[in-house]
C-alpha cells in the first residue's frame, strides 16, 4: 500500500448518524486525529456531537437538504402545509444490505410519494455532502489548496455485509467523487470494516486506559449500530516485524432485530398498541416535525434508561398527539387517563415494560451473538470492548456484563463517546492500512467446474458401479494405488464420502447420478456443477493474496464466456447446488478470437485479503488479460 498520501479522510457512513475523521501527517494516535463537532451548533442545538444524523430532503427529485437542516426544513414546511410535496429519507443504508424491493437490474429502491429512489443515488447524495464538508474543514485546517490527488479516501462498512452490497456502496462512493473510476483504485479508495476500525482505535484506548496491552492479547470488538452488530477478535501483536492486529477468527454479526434502530421500532409498535395504529399514523401524516422531534426525545430517553433501580419513567406525550386524541380518540385517551390516574400529559413507561417489550427481544439477540462468537474462540478472551453509538445503552452494558464477565479474563471496557470509535479508527486506518494483519476468509469461495478421470471413477466405482464403462473395471485397483499418492483425489472421495454420511447414502447417490455426464462421441465421463474453492471459511489470507489459478475449458467459437461465482459459510461443499451454497456474482469475460481448432483455455485467479474480492481472468491463448467485470448483483436482478 502507497504510503505517500499527506491526508487520510475517513466517512463513517451510519443508519442513524455519519460524519467523517481526518489527519495529516504519519502519526495517528487518537489525539492527532481530527473531527468536526460544529454540526449541532449549525442549527442551534446545544449539545455538540461530532456527526449528523442519516438523514435526506428532496423536492421533486432534487435533494434539498442534508443531515440536521433535513430535519429543521421539513419542520418549517409542516407549518406551512407545503410537506406533502417533499421527500424525506433516514434508516436507508440497511436497504442497500436487505434489498427488500430492487428493480430490474438488481439495485434496491424506496418509493414515496409515488417517486422511485434508488438507495445508492440516495447514499451518494448524502456521501457528496459529506465529502464537500470534509475537503472544506481540510482545507481550513491546512490553510492552502487541498491536492485531492494526495488524500486517500475510507469509507466504513459493516463486516456482515456481502459482496453485492459492497459493490452498491462503492457504486455510491463513485457517483459521489469519493471513489475513482477505476475498478481496483485501492490507493485512492478504501473500506474499512466497522469493527476493525473500533479495534484500531480501542488499542490507543487500550494505551491510555491500561497501560500498554502485552504481545498477543486477545480482544473481542462488539459493534452494535443503529443497524448492525458487528464481532470480530483479534490478537494484539506488539513484538516482532509485523505489528497491528491479526483477526483471530472470521468475523460475525447480525442485521434485522439486532440495532439500535430495532429499539426505537418496539417503542413505536408499543405507541401504536397504546394509542392505536390509526392515531399514530394520523399525527405522523398531520404533524411530520413534531413526530420526529418524539423520536430525538424517545432517543434521550432510552439511553438514559438505566435498568438499576428504575420502577417507571415518564415520557412526555407531543401535544399534538394528545391534542389529536381528545379530538378524534377520546375514548383512548379516557383509557389511558384511568390506567395513569388521570395523567394524561406523559405516558408511563414501566420497567417491565421497557424491558420485556422494547430493549428485551434486541438485547437478547445480540447477547446470543456474543455468545456464538466466545463459543468460537474456545469461550474465552482478554479484552471486550463495546463500541457503536447503541452500546451506549445501559441496558445493553448490564446484559453484557453479566452474560460474558466471567468469559472476559482482563476487563470489559467502553470507550467515551463509542459513537466516535469506528470514525476515529477508520482515519487511523486510511493513514496505515497494514496495522490490519491477516484477515480470516469469512466464506468458501469458488466456481462451477467439471471434474474428470481418475476420481470420476472412483466415485462410480464405490457409489454407482453400474454406471462405470466395462472397459475400466480391470484399471480400478490401479487407479486406487495411484490414490494413496495423490492428495487432491483423495480429497474428493473423503469430501464425497462425509457428503454421503451427512445426508444418508441413497440421497447422495441419486445427487451424484444427476451430475454424472457420459459422452459418447470421445468417451469421457465427467461430473459437472461440482465446487472448486478458491479458498474456505476460517484461512487465513493476507492483502492481495492469490489463490492457485482455476482452468477451465472453453468452446473454441466462442467469444464470450459467463463464469457463475458461488459462495457458502461452510468450509467444504462438494457441489454447487448444494444446500447452503448461493451464487454470488458472474464474470462476463469478453475473449479474442482463435482458430477454431485449438482448444481454449480460461484462467481464473482470485485475491483475497482486502475487504473487496477481487477476480482475474484470461484466456490462455491470449497474451492480454481479458477484460472481467466480477458483478455481484447477477442473483438479484430480476428475471
Amino acid at each position: 500500500m502507497n504510503n505517500s498520501f499527506s491526508i487520510a479522510i475517513a466517512i463513517d457512513f451510519g443508519t442513524t448518524f455519519s460524519g467523517y475523521a481526518y489527519c495529516l501527517s504519519a502519526h495517528t494516535s487518537a489525539g492527532d486525529i481530527y473531527k468536526n463537532t460544529e454540526w449541532t451548533k449549525q442549527v442551534g442545538q446545544k449539545n455538540s456531537y461530532i456527526k449528523t444524523p442519516t438523514h435526506l430532503l428532496y423536492k421533486d427529485g432534487k435533494l434539498e437538504a442534508w443531515g440536521y437542516h433535513a430535519k429543521r426544513r421539513l419542520g418549517e414546511l409542516s407549518e406551512t402545509d407545503d410537506a406533502e410535496d417533499y421527500c424525506f429519507f433516514e434508516n436507508f443504508k440497511p436497504k442497500l444490505f436487505e434489498r427488500d424491493c430492487i428493480d430490474e437490474r438488481g439495485e434496491p429502491y424506496i418509493e414515496q410519494n409515488g417517486q422511485r429512489f434508488l438507495i445508492v443515488d440516495l447514499i451518494a447524495d448524502y456521501l457528496r455532502k459529506l465529502r464537500l464538508s470534509a475537503l472544506n474543514d481540510v482545507k481550513s485546517h491546512i490553510g492552502a489548496k487541498i491536492n485531492e490527488s494526495r488524500i486517500r479516501w475510507c469509507l466504513t462498512i459493516p463486516a456482515i455485509w456481502d459482496d453485492a452490497a459492497k459493490q452498491l456502496m462503492e457504486q455510491a462512493a463513485q457517483k459521489a467523487g469519493i471513489a475513482g473510476e477505476r475498478k481496483w483504485n485501492a490507493e485512492h479508495f478504501i473500506f474499512a470494516l466497522e469493527p476493525e476500525a473500533a479495534a484500531i482505535y480501542c488499542l490507543y484506548v487500550a494505551d491510555k486506559e491500561l497501560g500498554i496491552v502485552e504481545n498477543q492479547s486477545t480482544m473481542m470488538i462488539i459493534d452494535c449500530g443503529g443497524g448492525t452488530v458487528d464481532l470480530t477478535v483479534h490478537e494484539i501483536i506488539r513484538d516482532g516485524v509485523d505489528k497491528g492486529l491479526r483477526e483471530v477468527v472470521p468475523g460475525s454479526g447480525a442485521a434485522e432485530g439486532h440495532g439500535g434502530k430495532d429499539v426505537d421500532r418496539n417503542f413505536i409498535t408499543y405507541l401504536r398498541k397504546t394509542f392505536g395504529s390509526e392515531a399514530i399514523d394520523q399525527f405522523e401524516a398531520q404533524y411530520p416535525d413534531s413526530y420526529l422531534d418524539m423520536l430525538d426525545d424517545w432517543e434521550d430517553f432510552k439511553y438514559g434508561f438505566d435498568p438499576e433501580g428504575y420502577i417507571r419513567g415518564n415520557f412526555r406525550i407531543p401535544a399534538e398527539l394528545r391534542d389529536l386524541l381528545k379530538e378524534s380518540y377520546s375514548d383512548v385517551l379516557a383509557a389511558l387517563s384511568r390506567k395513569q390516574k388521570k395523567n394524561t400529559y406523559n405516558l408511563w413507561l414501566t420497567r417491565e415494560t421497557m424491558e420485556n417489550e422494547i430493549f428485551g427481544p434486541v438485547v437478547d439477540n445480540i447477547v446470543n451473538c456474543v455468545a456464538k462468537a466466545f463459543s468460537r474462540i474456545g469461550g474465552k478472551c482478554d479484552y471486550l470492548y463495546m463500541v457503536g453509538g447503541f452500546s451506549t445503552a445501559r441496558f445493553l452494558q448490564k446484559a453484557i456484563r453479566e452474560k460474558f464477565g466471567s468469559r472476559v479474563k482482563k476487563k470489559i471496557l467502553i470507550p467515551g463517546e463509542p459513537g466516535k470509535s469506528v470514525m476515529v479508527g477508520a482515519a487511523s486506518f486510511a493513514r496505515s492500512p497494514e496495522i490490519i494483519l491477516p484477515r480470516k476468509s469469512r466464506l468458501t469461495y469458488g466456481i462451477a467446474s467439471a471434474i474428470r478421470g481418475a476420481p470420476v471413477f472412483l466415485l462410480l466405482e464405490e457409489f454407482l458401479p453400474d454406471r462405470l464403462p466395462a472397459g475400466m473395471r480391470s484399471e480400478i485397483r490401479h487407479l486406487k494405488k495411484e490414490v494413496d499418492n495423490d492428495p487432491e483425489i483423495q480429497a474428493v472421495m473423503e469430501l464425497a464420502r462425509r457428503k454421503a454420511k451427512e445426508i444418508g447414502r441413497a440421497r447422495f447417490i441419486e445427487h451424484l447420478a444427476n451430475r454424472i455426464d457420459f459422452d459418447e462421441e470421445n468417451g469421457e465421463i465427467s461430473l459437472n456443477r461440482y465446487f472448486t474453492a478458491f479458498i474456505r471459511y476460517g484461512d487465513t489470507v493476507v492483502k492481495d493474496h492469490q489463490v492457485p489459478d482455476i482452468f477451465i475449458d472453453n468452446d473454441a467459437s466462442s467469444r464470450e464466456a459467463a463464469i457463475e461465482i458461488f459462495a457458502t459459510e461452510k468450509p467444504e461443499v462438494l457441489f454447487v447446488d448444494e444446500d447452503g451454497v448461493e451464487k454470488i456474482g458472474e464474470i462476463d469475460l469478453k475473449l479474442p478470437p482463435i482458430d477454431e481448432k485449438q482448444s481454449r483455455t480460461i484462467e481464473v485467479s482470485m485475491l483475497f485479503g482486502d475487504t473487496k474480492l477481487k477476480v482475474k481472468a484470461k484466456s490462455l491463448e491470449s497474451d492480454e488479460e481479458v477484460e472481467a467485470d466480477l458483478d455481484f448483483l447477477t442473483m438479484h436482478r430480476q428475471q
